[in-house]
């Protein structure tokens, strides 16, 4: 086949002209770029049924489902509220810490270095408490954004039939019977 006409695509074909075997033709750029874009949705759409029917295989009941997701939101809530504690106590520690280095200060006397070494340790692990908080600040947020969206996706795949009790906690603590 001449080069020019094998650009197009071509068929072979066996002895008793079947074809035995199809050769596309060099695509264009355009046609590389839709053939990824089909590839990337066509993907993206298999994820989703699977994600669906993971879904729905998880939780038999809408009440299940608000459950686990109250309970994930609820975790949330509880691990910022103890780290909320324990960086309470790290202040205190870190103004004890200040207010020994004063005292040394008032006296005319230098600070000790393992007075100011400890009050850097203290400030590091609070600043690093509240980079968590606020890691987790966040990933309860978007916990709460995806349970609603989960429960309305739920309720579409179910065929639109909630259940009466069902209630997904928010970031206060209160709950709302749509899941919204």
């Amino acid at each position: 086949i001449p080069p020019e006409a094998a650009k197009g695509g071509y068929d072979l074909v066996n002895q008793f002209g079947r074809v035995i075997r199809h050769v596309d033709g060099i695509k264009t750029p355009e046609q590389i770029a839709a053939d990824k874009a089909r590839a990337k949705a066509a993907q993206a759409a298999a994820d989703q049924k699977r994600a669906d029917r993971q879904l729905l295989l998880s939780y038999p009941s809408e009440q299940e489902l608000t459950s686990a997701q109250n309970e994930h939101i609820n975790m949330l809530q509880q691990r910022i509220k103890a780290t909320e504690i324990n960086m309470k106590s790290q202040l205190d520690g870190l103004a004890n810490l200040l207010d020994k280095a004063a005292i040394y200060k008032q006296r005319g006397d230098s600070v000790p270095a393992y007075v100011d070494q400890d009050i850097e340790k203290q400030r590091e692990v609070i600043r690093g408490q509240r980079e968590w908080i606020d890691k987790t600040q966040r990933e309860l947020d978007q916990a709460t954004n995806d349970a609603a969206s989960e429960l309305a996706r739920y309720r579409r795949l179910r065929g639109g039939v909630p259940a009466p009790a069902a209630s997904v906690a928010t970031p206060s603590g209160a709950a709302s019977a749509s899941g919204t």
